[in-house]
């Protein structure tokens, strides 16, 4: 146990620091000096592993649109649980339809609390809006990377192709599975906001 401002109890991984922020939007797990621009595609579910590293709850749910899609596009979000067999599982929270054709940060009102642990951010769009995303180069993840063979160790997640269907009726239950093995810029658009 430490305790100069900074609290932390290793037993029960509790921890309370001032933020020096109002609003603090986080990818749990994941840090970066600066985003970068990504088309999404359209009907590609993607999903980001993240790392929730204590108890903690969440009041918003959102992305970054920096260039505009289509009149009347959206964007559907959520969280899905880690597996047993360590890819997205099941439904933990849909948080519904953003706006994607304006440029804004869009987001909704949410009430999430999770527990220490793995889960999945995911996110399919019914159009190609770009969006902020983690940088490739300069984003440290919270999990070792992987790949298939030796020439790169660089996915954190993945995507699923064909599923427009799921902007219009809601997040599945349990998550379609990964077709695809991806990287940060593809997968890590979706936030979540500190309640």
């Amino acid at each position: 146990m430490m305790d100069s401002g900074l609290r932390v109890d290793v037993g029960d991984y509790t921890k309370s620091m001032p933020w020096p922020l109002t609003n603090v939007y986080v990818i749990p797990g994941w840090r970066t000096p600066a985003g970068t621009a990504y088309a999404l595609t359209a009907g590609r579910i993607s999903f980001l592993l993240i790392f929730v590293s204590e108890r903690t709850a969440y009041d918003r749910i959102g992305i970054n649109v920096t260039v505009a899609a289509a009149g009347g596009s959206l964007c559907r979000v959520g969280i899905y649980a880690k597996g047993t067999d360590g890819w997205p599982g099941a439904l933990i929270l849909d948080g519904g339809t953003l706006a994607t054709d304006a440029i804004a940060g869009v987001e909704n009102v949410i009430a999430l609390t999770l527990a220490r642990g793995y889960y999945y951010t995911a996110g399919v769009c019914d159009d190609t809006p770009t969006i902020t995303s983690l940088h490739f180069d300069h984003s440290d993840g919270p999990v070792d990377g992987f790949g298939a063979n030796l020439t790169g160790v660089a996915y954190c997640g993945g995507y699923a192709a064909g599923e427009e269907g799921q902007v219009a009726g809601g997040l599945t239950d349990p998550a379609v599975a990964l077709t695809t093995p991806a990287d940060q810029r593809a997968c890590g658009f979706v936030k979540l906001r500190r309640a």
